[in-house]
């Protein structure tokens, strides 16, 4: 996560740096194997009332895939796991063989996605096309080749795209986002203004769901969730509030958040939480989780960071108590 601002000069689905090799997606759980043609205009109402239970919502439930298909993508993921680019391609196509299932579209993103890594862009944009005709209704696949195609300077295709996504999924806080930079680029400012716009009200929302002690747990654990998917300050602080959130899953589910981003507050939040944690189990997690973020941290960041406290020492005794957290891919 990062300000508003930086994503317009670097934007990846997170906001950070492209890797090298792709990260490879959840099995989405939506769609349907119908074409739908693109919505010609982003939704204009207020932001729903309604909040979706993770990045995206269920449109209509995918199969999870058929035992050749997951076999062939966790052979891809080993693979790849191991640096081996060519081979993880092979099982990656292999996966996306046979019926529309999350597992077969998660290896099309993954093989879109590697195939960009390998400047082997025509055919990444062949399969993105592809996939645009056979899995339009999965808001992940609208939402990966909109960014492909602003990536690739094609902002009618990329505009066409996130307005998909958006009238699948009205909540998905990235496609706003991306959405508005686009047609900023293409000369629709006034179109723009009302996308960002719309992405202020919403991001608003959410942060103020994920604080609200009135509210579920469930609610608050799903605005942290989502929040998580968006370039932007305000998720990061609203994130490390949720650390203190009463329900120990969501505090988990918080710091599982921060310890995947780059930012100093985060990395800094996340060391005060874990020394001030009062469940021993919960203790112990996160202070591995401050451990593997501090290296990481260490060996990326090009500037200087806080100075951290060393994370507590104990022993694990069993699983924490809470709402159990479950992150989505971007």
């Amino acid at each position: 996560m990062a300000t508003v601002a930086a994503a317009l000069a670097l934007w990846a689905c997170d906001a950070r740096e492209k890797p090298a090799v792709p990260t490879i997606p959840a099995a989405p759980a939506t769609a349907t194997p119908s074409a739908a043609p693109a919505p010609s205009a982003a939704p204009s109402a207020a932001p729903s009332d309604a909040l979706p239970l993770g990045a995206m919502q269920s449109v209509v439930t995918l199969d999870p895939g058929t035992p050749t298909q997951q076999a062939a993508l966790n052979a891809a993921k080993e693979e790849l796991a191991s640096g081996h680019e060519k081979p993880a391609l092979e099982h990656f196509r292999k996966a996306m063989q046979g019926p529309l299932t999350g597992t077969s579209v998660s290896a099309a993103l993954a093989t879109a996605d590697l195939l960009v890594a390998r400047h082997h862009t025509d055919e990444a944009a062949a399969l993105y096309k592809e996939m645009l005709h056979t899995a339009s209704l999965v808001p992940e696949v609208q939402f990966a080749a909109g960014r492909f195609f602003w990536e690739r300077g094609d902002d009618a295709s990329a505009i066409g795209a996130l307005q998909a996504t958006l009238a699948l999924q009205p909540d998905f806080l990235p496609a706003w986002q991306l959405l508005g930079i686009v047609q900023s680029r293409a000369g629709r400012n006034g179109d723009a203004g009302r996308t960002l716009t719309e992405y202020e009200l919403r991001m608003n929302k959410f942060v103020r769901r994920a604080n609200d002690q009135a509210r579920p747990p469930g609610d608050r654990l799903a605005a942290v969730q989502l929040l998580s998917t968006v370039a932007d300050d305000r998720a990061v602080e609203a994130t490390v509030q949720a650390l203190h959130d009463p329900v120990a899953g969501i505090r988990l589910a918080a710091a599982q958040i921060l310890a995947e981003d780059e930012a100093p507050e985060a990395l800094q939040g996340l060391s005060e939480a874990a020394l001030a944690e009062k469940d021993p189990d919960l203790r112990v997690v996160l202070a591995g989780l401050l451990d593997t973020a501090r290296h990481r941290a260490h060996r990326e960041a090009a500037g200087p960071l806080p100075a951290l406290p060393a994370p507590p020492s104990a022993a694990v005794h069993g699983p924490t108590s809470g709402v159990a957290p479950s992150r989505g891919a971007p």
